[in-house]
């Protein structure tokens, strides 16, 4: 999948080409941006899986940190907030080779620990910090990480912040997620499978789907651990897999592309044929003197092209919308210059005028907008073969 995946964004370059000038500028960024992402991915250790540890203030994150890195590397604590920046852990033998790309995350808290080779375990800020720059970290962290572990407590796995601000925003992602239930120590056997059901139906209400959860108490009050062995058991099957990378930024760029693909959309057929009937007619009355029928022939054409059209898009034919007045102007006055003694058909003076000043730029959007059509359309035909 690797290649298959490298090749496509040879697809996406030419599709970012395209659609410059015809979406949202904000749209082409974030599109450019997954790009650059996936190719940063790919240059580093993709055979590491960059797991991340997600949840609010209490839920035991930096425990679960702990327990899986086998030591004291996070600072636990019940004081909000706790983990203020993000921590990650990486096996002493791929430490160098993963430097780059957590430093490209701006991840600077690195620390080598007993955890295999195939795993970067990242301890992140709390979801529901009460540091906004800590949230707004943790947030903009999610889209470039291979797994997320969402780990919640028995007393706020329900928490209204946490479904709606992220978890159903990401639901095309399910495959990428995880759960814990932590602290199931302090429930009973029955309390702890009433808790369990309650947190599996909240999560098919966000729309997720497959739902992996996984039982464990991070930091009992006496023993070891419990449950981390599974945890960490699927996380390494994930890993083995192309699940672990290499889906996830298909994903990414799929997201990516439908949304230029939205803004897009498929050209109507028969628009140029459309567009030439327009000028005829306009032309005819602009030479027949009646410049307002002629100029609400024209705009009701502009109208039909701009419905649902991006901002971009929409905003050229504007511009064409605004010149339209001086456009029908000259074109009456070429067909009267045409009209006299010794000068051609008025309304071939005026079919001239309206093919340059009215045709010609809208042409040119056409165009652009139907060669971003079809190459989004190449890379999302792409995108689904894999």
């Amino acid at each position: 999948m690797r290649d298959r995946l490298i090749g496509l964004l040879e697809k996406a370059d030419l599709a970012a080409a395209a659609a410059s000038g015809v979406v949202e500028h904000a749209d082409f960024v974030a599109f450019a941006g997954t790009i650059r992402n996936i190719r940063d991915r790919l240059a580093s250790a993709d055979d590491v899986l960059v797991v991340a540890l997600m949840g609010g203030t209490g839920s035991g994150k930096s425990s679960l940190f702990n327990a899986i890195c086998g030591g004291d590397l996070a600072e636990v604590g019940g004081v909000r907030p706790t983990t203020g920046a993000p921590l990650a852990a990486v096996a002493q033998r791929r430490a160098q080779a993963m430097e780059p790309y957590l430093d490209s995350l701006g991840i600077a808290a690195q620390v080598e620990a007993s955890i295999p080779a195939w795993l970067c375990l990242i301890d992140m800020p709390d979801t529901d910090s009460v540091e906004l720059d800590h949230r707004f970290l943790a947030e903009s962290l999610l889209g470039r990480l291979d797994l997320l572990v969402w780990v919640v407590d028995p007393e706020k796995y329900r928490d209204a912040a946490l479904h709606d601000h992220y978890l159903k925003p990401l639901a095309a992602y399910a495959d990428q997620f995880l759960f814990v239930l932590n602290q199931v120590d302090r429930l009973g056997s029955e309390d702890a499978a009433l808790v369990q059901e309650d947190l599996v139906r909240a999560l098919e209400e966000d729309g997720l789907t497959p739902i992996r959860l996984f039982d464990t108490s991070a930091s009992p009050a006496a023993g070891p651990p419990l449950g981390t062995a599974a945890l960490v058991e699927t996380m390494a099957a994930i890993a083995g897999s192309s699940q672990g990378v290499y889906t996830k930024l298909v994903v990414d760029l799929t997201e990516a592309t439908h949304t230029l693909v939205e803004q897009v959309g498929v050209a109507e057929t028969g628009l140029r044929e459309k567009l030439a009937a327009t000028v005829v007619e306009a032309a005819a009355l602009a030479a027949a003197g009646d410049t307002d029928e002629g100029m609400s022939r024209a705009s009701e054409f502009i109208e039909s092209v701009r419905s649902g059209a991006s901002a971009p898009f929409g905003d050229e034919l504007t511009r064409i919308s605004v010149r339209l007045p001086s456009i029908m102007a000259e074109a009456l006055k070429e067909a009267s210059v045409a009209n006299e003694p010794g000068g051609t058909s008025g309304n071939d003076a005026a079919v001239r005028v309206l093919a340059e000043e009215f045709a010609g730029p809208i042409k040119e959007l056409l165009a652009a907008r139907a060669a971003a059509s079809a190459a989004l359309v190449e890379l999302s035909l792409g995108l689904a073969s894999l």
